[in-house]
C-alpha cells in the first residue's frame, strides 16, 4: 500500500486538530445537543398518545412526527460527535481514516467524512 493510500494514523490525525478548534466544536456541540434535547421534548408533548386525545388533522401529526425524527437523527449524530470527542477519535473520516478539513469541521461539526468520501 503507498502512502497516498494509507489510512492516516488516529494518534497524529487528532494531533493535527488546533485544540481552539476543538474547543469551539466541543461547545457547539454541546450547545446543539441541549437545543435539540429541548426540541424533542417539545415535540414528543405534541404528538398524539392515542384515540382518546381528539381529532388531529392527519397532515399536522404527520408533520410533527416527521420533526420528531429528523430532530431525533440530528440529536444521534451530536451525540456521536461528542463521543468521538472524547476518545480521540474526532476530525477522521470513518470511511479512509484520513483526517476531515477543519473548514468542513467548522460548518459541519457532526461530520463523519472528509470531502473527498462524502462525494462518493
Amino acid at each position: 500500500m503507498n502512502e497516498r493510500n494509507r489510512p492516516a494514523s488516529r494518534a497524529s490525525s487528532v494531533r493535527t486538530l488546533d485544540p481552539a478548534l476543538l474547543d469551539e466544536v466541543r461547545a457547539t456541540l454541546t450547545e446543539r445537543h441541549a437545543a435539540l434535547n429541548h426540541r424533542l421534548k417539545l415535540l414528543e408533548a405534541e404528538l398524539p398518545g392515542d384515540v382518546i386525545d381528539g381529532p388531529q388533522d392527519v397532515g399536522d401529526v404527520e408533520f410533527v412526527r416527521l420533526q420528531y425524527e429528523n430532530t431525533r437523527l440530528q440529536l444521534l449524530d451530536v451525540s456521536a460527535a461528542l463521543r468521538r470527542l472524547e476518545s480521540g477519535e474526532y476530525g477522521l473520516c470513518t470511511s479512509c481514516g484520513r483526517p476531515i478539513e477543519p473548514e468542513r469541521l467548522e460548518a459541519a461539526p457532526e461530520a463523519l467524512h472528509c470531502v473527498a468520501c462524502s462525494g462518493r
